[in-house]
């Protein structure tokens, strides 16, 4: 099946952010430019994924902030939830709101599971992909009303991480399954 051109600029800005996603996400994990060290306990380290959850947090009272404020401002959109049908914005808005929710609430529990599961000194690796969270949802809002092109590599940059931090927590899960404990 042969891709439009939509379609292939789709795929190249997911591309361009699946690159940046493996770049944050080893090198933030490896690197660890924020000096967590190896022996964190529990607490510290849940901690400081909770902080880590904070940014993508911060994008979703964003998101809920905007769609009120429309509504408030707009007559015709300020009953649309027990009202006529709400308008394009609103609908917009609403689908951002939708989109941030969805994703922030795989990030805190993709952060959570790996402050749980990995190396301490490892954390560095959630607040990398907080970061890059914030920096896609931010272009995922403004570039959201120009087409799938405009959100592709946003889209990516938010979702991605989160997504390699569950597959390399599945991996470290299935790892420690299949091999025994050393005493």
């Amino acid at each position: 099946m042969a891709l439009t051109d939509k379609q292939q600029n789709v795929r190249n800005g997911a591309l361009v952010a699946a690159v940046i996603t493996l770049l944050v996400v080893i090198l933030g994990s490896l690197w660890n430019p924020f000096h967590f060290a190896a022996d964190l306990g529990f607490p510290e380290r849940l901690v400081i994924a909770l902080k880590a959850a904070l940014l993508p947090t911060v994008t979703l009272a964003f998101a809920v902030g905007r769609l009120a404020n429309h509504r408030f401002a707009s007559p015709d959109d300020i009953d649309a939830a027990v009202g006529p049908a709400p308008s394009d914005r609103a609908r917009l808005l609403q689908a951002q709101l939708q989109n941030t929710l969805e994703q922030t609430v795989l990030a805190a529990i993709a952060y959570a599971a790996w402050a749980a599961v990995m190396p301490s000194n490892w954390l560095s690796g959630i607040v990398c992909a907080a970061i890059a969270f914030v920096v896609g949802r931010a272009a995922f809002f403004f570039g959201y009303d120009r087409g799938a092109v405009a959100r592709s590599f946003s889209f990516g940059l938010t979702f991605y991480p989160t997504l390699f931090i569950l597959a390399l927590l599945v991996l470290r899960i299935g790892e420690a399954l299949v091999t025994p404990a050393a005493h």
